[in-house]
């Protein structure tokens, strides 16, 4: 049975390769293809819930390699010239900075010289030594071309999965919680963005374990698991600075509970509420030791440089012109909504688009992306009003909870889905745990509500236009 699964999956894998070979496939990318997909195997190996993670990282790697190729395919004939000014403009910036890292990726001392660069330094160190080694490999095998690079993305958007399903597996039964999980894999933003040149998916891999981790009760000592969750947060630091700085945070909140409750004191708000202030003077400190005041003349120089992005995009939008003229923190909650329905109207496409069905079929999944999360923001709204659902989640989950809608609201400034794409899988677990728990009317209309009001809106954008 074992032999025959396997079976099904190369053959499914080959299956997806059909497109490449009518291009002409590369020897370096189809060893590369077999390196991630023995690398997961690797993965596996300790699971204690093998199977079920084996058929949701296999599903999904074959669907966002199959999308990834026929993309490229279609649209990227010179990277510079055509998919990438079109989705993402960063993308360019980093095809060009990893063949510039490759001078350096080579070596341990090559990597640490290369942190010296000023771009490089707090700009994903990792990401760009990973993507180092795999060009020097590719090469060496045979070539290197935009297919290996964007290898790293549908492997690690693939395995972000497995840990989205580890998180439902907390909360509801490993059937539900493989249904759900598939569904997000096919229907979320983490099909179309496991497709271009960037470090997000990758971000994701690390910020979504580390949820896990979080969340987790640790299996025997408290230390080896507080030590293991450090390290993802060192590697997020390496691949998205401010992130890494969210997380060095969450770590520190963790090991608040960890002290409530070595102390024999119940982990509840009122115990919280005592101890919170110590750990804030804790933050401060720690962050004014290590970063001085350069992170936050940092952060004031992003934000201003969002602003100003959003600013030109006032003159070209109504609606984020009324978003941006609301009062502080109004204006970050309707930034938010409208970020969730961006691009906004569901057949809008930049001017230097291509167009014709081929290419609406390529922005496709980003559309039903849209309307899919505005679902699931919809069925948690619903079940925040019920006590019962509310207190089926424990202290430490809530407090996750909201730091991450909290770092949503944060990138509201200049909103784009990739950025927040790894807050998602949390999220999902309770508009999940929320459409199992609720009755069948009331699951009904919160689910249709959202696609009615995005409709409505497409009516009212028509008719104003």
């Amino acid at each position: 049975m074992l032999l025959r699964k396997r079976f099904l999956f190369y053959l499914l894998i080959m299956t997806s390769l059909i497109p490449q070979f009518a291009v002409g496939v590369s020897s370096s990318f189809l060893t590369l293809v077999l390196f991630f997909v023995g690398l997961s195997e690797l993965f596996f190996m300790t699971s204690d819930d093998k199977e079920n993670q084996q058929v949701i990282f296999r599903f999904a790697f074959v669907f966002y390699l199959t999308y990834m190729i026929v993309c490229n395919i279609f649209w990227v004939k010179n990277p510079y010239f055509d998919c990438f000014p079109l989705a993402y403009n960063d993308q360019l910036r980093f095809y060009s900075y990893i063949y510039k890292f490759q001078d350096y990726a080579g070596s341990i001392d090559g990597i640490f010289e290369a942190k010296n660069i000023s771009y490089f330094d707090k700009n994903g160190l990792l990401f760009f030594s990973v993507m180092g080694w795999i060009t020097l490999v590719a090469e060496q095998l045979g070539e290197c071309n935009i297919y290996v690079m964007k290898l790293l993305g549908v492997f690690s958007a693939a395995l972000t999965q497995v840990y989205t399903y580890r998180l439902l597996a907390l909360y509801i039964n490993k059937d539900k919680a493989l249904k759900a999980t598939c569904t997000f894999a096919l229907l979320s933003c983490y099909l179309f963005l496991s497709q271009p040149l960037l470090r997000d998916s990758f971000l994701s891999l690390f910020f979504v374990a580390f949820t896990y981790y979080f969340l987790r009760k640790p299996k025997g000592r408290t230390i080896p698991h507080v030590l293991k969750m450090a390290f993802i947060v060192f590697c997020v630091q390496n691949i998205r600075y401010q992130h890494g700085l969210f997380l060095w945070g969450a770590l520190l909140v963790y090991c608040l509970f960890l002290f409530i409750e070595s102390a024999g004191l119940k982990l509840n708000a009122a115990n919280l509420m005592v101890y919170s202030p110590f750990l804030l003077l804790l933050l401060v400190v720690l962050f004014y030791l290590d970063l001085g005041t350069e992170v936050f003349v940092e952060y004031e120089e992003t934000v201003d440089g969002y602003t100003r992005i959003t600013s030109k995009a006032i003159k070209s939008s109504s609606l984020v012109g009324i978003a941006t003229s609301l009062p502080w923190g109004l204006r970050h909650i309707f930034s938010t909504f409208f970020g969730f329905i961006i691009p906004f109207p569901f057949w809008f496409r930049q001017d230097a688009a291509p167009g014709g069905f081929l290419y609406f079929l390529f922005l496709l999944p980003q559309r039903i992306s849209i309307v899919f999360w505005l679902c699931c923001v919809s069925i948690s709204f619903k079940g925040l009003f019920s006590k019962k659902l509310r207190d089926a989640f424990c202290i430490r989950f809530w407090s996750l909870y909201v730091m991450l809608w909290l770092l949503i609201m944060i990138s509201s400034v200049n909103f784009m889905t990739r950025r927040v794409m790894c807050c998602y899988p949390l999220l999902y677990v309770f508009a999940v745990y929320s459409y199992y728990k609720l009755p069948a009317e009331s699951r009904k209309l919160f689910l249709w509500l959202p696609i009615v009001v995005y409709m409505f809106m497409h009516i009212i954008y028509f008719v104003v236009k």
